[in-house]
């Protein structure tokens, strides 16, 4: 069975609204644009309220009057404002000047304070010093003072003691050389009273030959011996020799050396023999009386040690 097909009926397209889509974009466009306008008034009138306040406070930090919240009234001219705010500027500016120069001369003046100080310092740390060495050098001079004091005292002593001493041996000596004086006066008066003319007994003729046998003996007198003297007769000699012939008077000192006289008569040492006192008698009659051996004999006299 033959089957017949029926053609199809043709589809139907669906209309598109363009002018609805048209007015919608118009819409969206229209919305975007007020709101960028709004967004860039907006964002100028915080610009300008914030160009309002710099001025404003530009003005004050000036102490300037010519910016006011009443310069942004659109009928005040603001090019004299604005002219007005410069000049305070400026001057702000200058004054800004000069202050910092004043502050560089201030620092200036502070820098050589300080110096000045520092220099004042060192001085009164070298004066210090200073006071301190001399302080030093004073005590060293008192302690010095002191020791000279110490040893002029000791000297006073020691010049005392040695006066006292010379005084007594002074005393012992002037009684001794007045005991000498006497013992020479008596020695004197006995050889005066003892001098005899001898009388030849053989003959009285002065030109008799001499028998065999005698000797010529005119002139020439007989040696003498020496004189020990005791212990404590004498501090400075332990004995004394004398030569006739030769007339040299020797004397031993304590120490052993020996002080040799020449040209001392015989009787100078008969008066030493016979003397109380021998070292009176010897600074009496021989000490630097005649020429000696070695020949300061007053040094020599000096340097035998006493007991």
């Amino acid at each position: 069975m033959a089957v017949t097909s029926k053609p199809s009926a043709p589809s139907r397209k669906k209309s598109v609204p363009v002018v609805s889509i048209v007015l919608g974009v118009i819409c969206i466009v229209f919305a975007a644009g007020s709101a960028f306008f709004f967004m860039q008034h907006q964002e100028a009138s915080t610009k300008v309220e914030h160009l309002k306040n710099g001025l404003i406070q530009i003005s004050a930090a000036a102490e300037s009057e010519a910016v006011g919240p009443e310069i942004f009234d659109p009928e005040v001219d603001h090019a004299i404002a604005i002219m007005d705010l410069t000049g305070d500027v400026a001057a702000l500016a200058q004054g800004r000047a000069e202050a910092n120069a004043l502050a560089a001369e201030q620092v200036a003046e502070a820098e050589r304070v300080r110096n000045e100080r520092d220099l004042v310092s060192q001085q009164l740390r070298d004066s210090r010093s200073q006071v301190d060495r001399l302080q030093e050098e004073l005590e060293e001079s008192r302690s010095e003072v002191a020791r000279l004091q110490e040893e002029h005292a000791d000297a006073v002593n020691e010049l005392n003691t040695e006066v006292e001493r010379l005084t007594r041996e002074l005393e012992v000596a002037q009684s001794q050389l007045e005991a000498a004086r006497a013992a020479v006066e008596a020695v004197d008066v006995e050889e005066t009273d003892d001098v005899v003319p001898e009388i030849d007994p053989v003959t009285d003729d002065p030109d008799a030959e001499p028998e065999e046998g005698e000797a010529e003996v005119e002139g020439v007198a007989p040696a003498r011996g020496s004189l020990n003297l005791a212990e404590g007769a004498s501090e400075l000699f332990k004995d004394a020799a004398y030569d006739a012939r030769s007339e040299r008077l020797t004397l031993t000192a304590r120490d052993g050396r020996q002080l040799v006289y020449r040209g001392v008569p015989e009787e100078i040492f008969e008066q030493l023999e016979n003397a109380p006192v021998f070292d009176v008698m010897y600074r009496f009659r021989v000490l630097l009386n005649f020429p000696s051996d070695p020949e300061d004999d007053v040094e020599f006299i000096r340097s035998i040690p006493r007991r």
